[in-house]
């Protein structure tokens, strides 16, 4: 039998009577990876007092692929080349030496063999246990009604353009020196083709006690090996500290529950799966219990595996208590842009949770408050999406509860100042969105506060002077930017240095006759007036010899107003 591309292997000949097996190898260079990790060759443990006595056919080179190649002789005689290695013709199971493992590491195994029947490939460590395959192996060829067990069944076809279509994966639970098995019924013509990667402590929990931490960014695999000396359950203890968010997801298979406590607390609870995050009062700790299933199965397998997943994130300014947003003055549409949290990097992760507290003013016990908030780009869906706003003091302390949805009042209990805290958790984003605003979090609060203002007049800046009456013709058009002046006194008591111009537009419903739009506006039998949304309005034909009247209420003080009379005239000729 012809073969070519025969690298030295230098390794120990074994002298063995009677006709004999032969084995050489070829490596393969073509991996991407340029620097593969490897373990030093090991010839015979028969050396090492400490090692099981093994011969090994050879030692597998990590991120190479790995030729075997096996032809039968009748007698040693018949071996000219010094670098083929010589088992016994009856041998069933070739060894190849893999290196010393630590426990959580994952060994992954591409194989296929030609001309080998009963072909299967172990794993061993040199005290004998064969580990057991994290992927179910078929039955039959149908590949159906596939079982876990301690091999893995390669694919067949070894020629240079054969794949690997058959894969399986182990992992060490004992530190030891492990060797990869073949076992089958050898021919003249059979060969093998393997590829074998050691990802070392891969699964940083193996089982070994029931309690692990994790740091503020962290990933922690973990693998249990489900049984009598599985533990009933595993509590990963994690925290953050303030001024930072943690991001926890969770997820794994053969698990009986998972569960997220704050100290004593449940916070969620799923079967397998948990994405949740959370924000820290001043510095918080957690703790996930996983339980895993408590029967093992050849259907199910023998493993319970659970990923879980830290992330934390300096918070933006406006993201906890003590790194408020602030308004500037009552009245004013206080608005904030959070970052976009684009799908792929989810960062942010609004679709979980976002959360805003706003510095809304310093006052005197008994001051009265109109507190609203509300938000764009995400659903403000209150049934699937529940959300809350609270005003707190100083301390942190609820002195009130408000609608997300209409906002609310109160009475300001105590001096000092005071915060709005507004929460939701589950709010998806809107489609229908601009790309330019898709994914970004638009939060906006407006405060007002009744009892501010001492005075507020219509102002003529020409004139200098409080304004009263305007003169408007017949068919000509009232537009508010053009009235929209005020002379706004704020109380000796106030805390504000400035207070917010702008203004809500009324009509009494008497007026509507005179100025309109369209007929757009109308009142219903309980109005008195009606508020206006646009901009401007139309000088009514009926309206001649009549006076109007329009309506300008301050929107950082609503109970503050001043009427504009408008004395309707005919248009000139």
């Amino acid at each position: 039998m012809s073969i070519k591309n025969i690298f030295t292997l230098g390794l120990k000949l074994a002298a063995i009577a009677g006709t004999t097996c032969l084995l050489f190898a070829c490596g393969d260079d073509s991996s991407s990876n340029s620097e593969p990790e490897e373990f030093g060759y090991v010839p015979s443990s028969s050396s090492i007092s400490t090692r099981a006595d093994i011969d090994y056919g050879d030692t597998i080179v990590l991120n190479k692929k790995l030729d075997l190649n096996i032809e039968l002789i009748k007698d040693t005689a018949d071996a000219k080349d010094s670098s083929e290695i010589y088992i016994d013709s009856l041998a069933t199971k070739v060894p190849l030496y893999i290196g010393e493992l630590t426990r959580g590491s994952r060994i992954r195994v591409k194989a296929s063999v030609a001309n080998i029947a009963s072909e299967k490939i172990r794993i061993r460590s040199e005290y004998g246990e064969a580990l057991k395959a994290l992927t179910a192996i078929p039955r039959n060829d149908a590949h159906r009604d596939s079982i876990y067990d301690n091999y893995m069944v390669p694919s067949l076809g070894t020629k240079p353009d054969s794949t690997y279509r058959d894969s399986n994966q182990f992992v060490v639970f004992t530190p030891n020196h492990y060797y990869l098995e073949i076992e089958g019924e050898f021919t003249n013509e059979s060969t093998a083709r393997l590829f074998v990667q050691i990802d070392t402590s891969y699964y940083k929990y193996t089982g070994e006690n029931d309690s692990v931490s994790m740091e503020m960014s962290d990933t922690l695999r973990g693998i249990i090996l489900m049984g009598d000396d599985a533990p009933e359950n595993i509590t990963i203890d994690f925290a953050a500290s303030e001024g930072h968010s943690l991001n926890l997801t969770t997820e794994g298979t053969n698990l009986n529950k998972c569960e997220l406590f704050e100290n004593d607390s449940l916070l969620s609870e799923a079967v397998s799966e948990i994405d949740t995050m959370m924000i820290p009062n001043d510095t918080t700790s957690w703790s996930l219990k996983i339980t895993p299933e408590t029967f093992s199965s050849v259907w199910s397998g023998p493993f319970a595996f659970f990923t879980t997943t830290t992330r934390s994130r300096e918070l933006e300014k406006g993201e906890y208590f003590a790194n408020p947003d602030s308004i500037k003055y009552p009245g004013e549409t206080f608005q904030t842009d959070r970052p976009k949290d684009l799908p792929e990097a989810e960062i942010y992760r609004y679709n979980l949770r976002q959360e805003q507290f706003v510095w809304i003013g310093n006052y005197e016990k008994g001051d009265s408050l109109m507190v609203k908030h509300w938000i764009a780009n995400y659903s403000e869906d209150n049934f699937n999406s529940p959300s809350t706003c609270e005003i707190l003091n100083k301390d942190k302390k609820v002195v009130a509860s408000i609608s997300c949805t209409y906002g609310g009042e109160l009475k300001v209990p105590a001096k000092g100042p005071y915060y709005l805290h507004y929460l939701r958790l589950n709010s998806y984003a809107l489609s229908g969105v601009s790309d330019s605003l898709k994914y970004v979090l638009q939060l906006f609060v407006m405060v007002q506060q009744p009892g501010l203002l001492k005075s507020m007049n219509f102002y003529d800046l020409e004139k200098d002077e409080p304004m009263t009456l305007i003169k408007k013709s017949a068919g000509s058009v009232l537009r508010f930017k053009d009235i929209n002046n005020f002379n706004f006194e704020a109380k000796s008591s106030s805390q504000w240095k400035e207070i917010g111009s702008d203004v809500s537009w009324f009509v009494p419903c008497e007026s509507l006759n005179y100025i309109n739009r369209d007929n757009l506006y109308r009142c219903s039998d309980d109005d008195d007036e009606q508020e206006i949304s646009s901009d401007y309005l139309m000088i009514q034909e009926s309206g001649i010899g009549e006076t109007a009247k329009i309506i300008a209420q301050s929107k950082a003080d609503p109970s503050m107003r001043d009427t504009l009379k408008i004395s309707i005239i005919k248009a000139a000729d």
